[in-house]
């Protein structure tokens, strides 16, 4: 059901919605769920430090509000701690960590855990850790879903590949009203996103900020309110939407690099006023590139306000009616 209270503004998304009608063949991004581990209680870490010899000591989450655990402090080889990102943990524009994880894959095959034997030899803390849980995880549903209890290691994760630890990810909520994209990246450690997160992976810079700067824009985002509800199609965007690939030659995807970076920044600062602007001017460019007229625009920015509870002021709605011809 439409979120969209005026049936006749639907004719204004016709420039965005002619864009569901293409092929999947012609869309590029390819979208990820983040990482599901068998219980995050065990896999969570929520205090940690450094400790010798390429170690870390960390204390498990324990206690996530839906399966409690024993809370256990351990020094396990650093290599397979990562900062973890969560659904909470992001907005648009903005994301932080505040809880790491410890996922011990193989560096080789992304999408397998490191075999216990291996596990044991090469990282035997990591593995005394995780058999320290071993029953708990074994009673895990998500274990015999996607796995054989009887041939993977019973610390076997879902949804991870190497698009999981590619240094540039955009993500955002899988379930949310409005996609609410950020560019997740460090150039210091790898970010890890959890399952209840989007991604699209890229290795450079310059496409992550492109995709995000064309999906926090208005006419992206009205297209997502007006055309699902809460929980539909907000994960599977590119089903729907052939988003344009992005061109370092191209003048107006250049422009959309630039200008979201700067409304990460800004977002990040705090700066609100500024980012306003910023974010008319990336409506702007945006609108050029998916060839939305400007007086369109302006119709799909005030209805994009009125849905995210911002009223537009009383001149630019008497504008708008002008637009509109009522």
């Amino acid at each position: 059901m439409s979120n969209i209270s005026r049936p006749h503004r639907l004719i204004e998304l016709s420039n965005v919605a002619q864009m569901a009608s293409r092929t999947l063949a012609e869309n590029s991004h390819n979208s990820r769920k983040g990482v599901y581990c068998p219980t995050n209680a065990i896999y969570w870490i929520d205090k940690w430090q450094k400790g010798p010899a390429k170690t870390t000591l960390i204390t498990n989450l324990a206690d996530t509000g839906k399966k409690a655990v024993r809370k256990v402090t351990a020094a396990v080889e650093s290599t397979f701690v990562h900062s973890l990102v969560r659904g909470k943990d992001t907005a648009r524009w903005t994301w932080e960590s505040k809880l790491k994880i410890i996922l011990p894959q193989d560096p080789e095959q992304p999408s397998k855990a490191v075999p216990e034997s291996a596990l044991k030899i090469s990282y035997p803390k990591t593995f005394e850790y995780f058999k320290e849980f071993e029953k708990s995880i074994r009673k895990c549903a998500l274990l015999a879903q996607f796995f054989d209890p009887k041939v993977d290691p019973f610390y076997s994760s879902y949804n991870v590949g190497s698009y999981t630890y590619a240094p540039f990810k955009v993500v955002w909520k899988e379930i949310c009203a409005e996609i609410e994209a950020v560019v997740v990246a460090s150039d210091h450690e790898t970010i890890i996103p959890d399952h209840k997160l989007v991604l699209v992976a890229f290795h450079s810079e310059a496409p992550a900020y492109f995709l995000s700067g064309i999906l926090n824009s208005s006419p992206i985002g009205l297209f997502i309110r007006s055309y699902t509800t809460q929980s539909s199609i907000s994960g599977h965007i590119f089903d729907y939407v052939a988003i344009p690939e992005y061109s370092a030659k191209d003048t107006l995807h250049n422009k959309i690099v630039e200008l979201a970076k700067r409304c990460h920044a800004a977002a990040n600062a705090g700066e609100t006023g500024q980012l306003e602007s910023l974010e008319e001017k990336l409506d702007q460019t945006v609108a050029e590139v998916l060839k939305v007229p400007s007086a369109k625009l302006k119709v799909m920015r005030d209805e994009l306000q009125l849905l995210r509870g911002t009223v537009p002021t009383t001149s630019d709605q008497d504008e708008q009616s002008s637009i509109d011809g009522y």
